[in-house]
């Protein structure tokens, strides 16, 4: 199961294909923020969200909390870019990128994620 983008959830809402609201409205509930992975990751990392927006920052679980917005939020690598504090959008790539690495060569890594995605309630079970 592919997680849900807030692009996505915005078109279903601008349709009008008879869908429930009720259900439209409880996924929408269970969409979380970038601020919310900012902070939650911040809070692993014992670290101070606002360091995060800082450009060329090495705040602890940086990476990790880009690499979580993008998974899990529908924010553009624009409005990624503007919460990490990078001007590019080829930098928040990067900034991914480099997690993506780092998930795969460490476990460690992999466990603090889903220590992480657990109180945000993120569906951990059907993703890669």
């Amino acid at each position: 199961m592919t997680p849900v983008r807030h692009t996505q959830l915005a078109s279903v809402r601008r349709s009008k294909c008879g869908l429930n609201s009720q259900l439209v409205q409880s996924v929408l509930a269970h969409v979380n923020s970038v601020e919310e992975i900012i902070n939650a990751t911040a809070i692993a990392h014992e670290a101070d969200p606002s360091q995060y927006a800082q450009f060329r920052s090495q705040a602890a679980g940086r990476d990790m909390a880009a690499w979580l917005c993008r998974r899990w939020t529908g924010a553009t690598l624009e409005e990624l870019g503007n919460a990490f504090g990078l001007s590019g959008t080829g930098s928040v790539s990067n900034l991914v990128r480099r997690a993506e690495r780092r998930r795969n060569a460490s476990r460690e890594w992999t466990h603090r994620q889903h220590e992480i995605e657990k109180p945000l309630t993120l569906n951990t079970q059907h993703k890669a």
